[in-house]
């Protein structure tokens, strides 16, 4: 895989070997990146990005690459974290990135993640994984104050199963490719309860 665009555009990043990590195709990348930016800006507002369930980190190395300021990565996989710290040194990046080895949604039950609030949510998680639990795991971040007023939030799905967004969170745009959905949804702090 390469990274599409900004001061990393063409560096080569890998994925970890086997079943467990299913990397976002080059084409989906392009495409919701190509809306963060008509939504956020060219910098994509320049915050702090989290990449949860990140695998490889490509879509945290992309948002890193096109002028987010940190990006923090959680995954559970010892294999993922390896390759991951490997992507980042080689592109230089370990000093405005941080790795958290472990399951994403108990870490967000706990307190506020490291490297918060974020302006930025990258959310891969495996298919399996219910589209209520992703809701539950996004109350949980902005309970606990770990995503700003306004974040955006990216969430990669089987396109058969999406969210039903509620309460603080507005779906701004879905899109299906294939077997893949997305949807771009905004955080309203102010409205509705975590």
């Amino acid at each position: 895989m390469r990274v599409i665009a900004g001061k990393f555009r063409g560096r080569t990043i890998h994925a970890p070997k086997g079943e467990e990590t299913r990397p976002t195709t080059d084409r989906v990348r392009e495409s919701v990146f190509s809306a963060l930016v008509s939504l956020m800006g060219a910098e994509l507002g320049g915050g702090s990005v989290l990449d949860a369930f990140a695998g490889s980190g490509a879509l945290g190395i992309e948002a890193l690459s096109r002028g987010c300021k940190s990006a923090t990565f959680i995954d559970s996989s010892r294999d993922a974290v390896r390759v991951l710290q490997a992507n980042l040194d080689s592109l230089g990046a370990s000093g405005v990135a941080r790795i958290v080895q472990g399951d994403a949604m108990s870490l967000a039950e706990g307190c506020a993640l490291p490297g918060g609030p974020f302006a930025l949510l990258l959310l891969d998680p495996p298919y399996r994984l219910a589209a209520t639990d992703i809701e539950g795991f996004t109350s949980a971040l902005a309970r606990y104050g770990s995503i700003v007023d306004e974040a955006v939030i990216v969430y990669e799905h089987a396109s058969d199963t999406p969210v039903e967004w509620r309460s603080q969170f507005d779906l701004v745009t879905r899109k299906k490719y294939g077997s893949t959905g997305i949807d771009i949804v905004a955080y309203q702090k102010g409205r509705g309860s975590s």
